[in-house]
């Protein structure tokens, strides 16, 4: 079973083996952001925002994905983009 709940352009979004906290729909580009308390990134914390944006990917959508955690260091991993919960409001959501 599928659940999405929205708030006009703002999504969560819930399948079997796959949870994104945030989709921001922006038409043919989406932002998906995944929001954790631990200050360390591991590689499991990526798994829902990798499938969801492989979908979206296959289905011509752009994707940009963001995690956003409890450290200090701002860098990229991969695909996404890994951001310190007090500097998220540095970062361009739409």
């Amino acid at each position: 079973m599928q659940i999405v709940i929205s708030i006009d352009n703002l999504h969560h979004y819930r399948a079997p083996r796959t949870e994104v906290d945030l989709v921001v729909d922006l038409g043919l580009r989406a932002i998906l952001a995944e929001a954790k308390s631990g200050k360390t990134v591991v590689p499991r914390l990526f798994s829902g925002l990798r499938s969801l944006a492989a979908s979206l990917d296959e289905a011509g959508q752009s994707v940009e994905q963001r995690l956003v955690y409890g450290g200090d260091s701002r860098h990229r991993r991969n695909d996404t983009e890994v951001i310190p919960w007090n500097r998220m409001l540095e970062t361009e959501w739409g």
